[in-house]
């Protein structure tokens, strides 16, 4: 006796059978980017949003840097030339510090982390000026933070300085006179946290204004 089978299960069959022969198998995407990919794509996309915005806030270059010995080593900073408020005379400024107009005839550049550390710059031109009187109240006034006061010479740049420094427990003074200039500088530094050669590097740029 044959089996009949109904109109419904043959319909069941035949969906069955369609279905075993579609490959519902989903390949995993290979084409997935690296996070090392996608920071790469992150950098570039930046540097190519900044490259217009050089003007507003450009990074120094290599001629916008100083470089000093400090405990032995060699250090570069940024820095920018910075022309005097008041007075006739240019000179490069390290990154972290300011230079300001403190009175007539008077600026200080300071260190902006402590200003206890700073350069005061005092312009007394190279007219009618008596030499001797500024040299004797230079030492006098290194003399204050120490009374033990060593001279020697220096060149700054293209200019020669007559050197005045003192030193005690806590502090040290070092004063600049640059006489073919008209200018003196006089630097005080802690003892410990020396900053004296950032402020001779930032004087060997020291350039007149006309």
């Amino acid at each position: 006796m044959k089996k009949r089978f109904g109109l419904p299960l043959l319909l069941a069959l035949l969906l069955v059978l369609a279905a075993c022969g579609t490959d519902t198998t989903t390949e995993p995407d290979t084409s997935e980017e690296t996070p090392e990919e996608q920071l790469d794509e992150v950098e570039e996309g930046n540097g190519s949003e900044n490259d217009g915005a050089d003007g507003e806030a450009a990074t120094p270059n290599a001629e916008e840097s100083l470089t000093f010995t400090q405990d032995g080593e060699e250090v570069t900073v940024a820095a920018s030339v910075q022309t005097s408020p008041e007075l006739p005379y240019e000179m490069m400024v390290a990154q972290g510090y300011s230079l300001i107009s403190e009175e007539p005839n008077k600026d200080v550049v300071f260190f902006e982390q402590d200003d206890s550390i700073f350069m005061r710059l005092e312009w007394f031109g190279t007219d009618n000026v008596d030499m001797d009187m500024i040299l004797n109240s230079t030492e006098a006034q290194v003399a204050v933070v120490a009374e033990d006061v060593s001279t020697s010479e220096a060149t700054l740049g293209e200019l020669n300085a007559s050197v005045y420094t003192s030193e005690s427990d806590v502090q040290k003074a070092t004063a600049y006179v640059m006489e073919d200039l008209g200018l003196k500088a006089v630097i005080y530094t802690p003892t410990e946290v020396d900053h004296t050669a950032a402020f001779k590097a930032m004087l060997d740029t020291v350039e007149e204004v006309k």
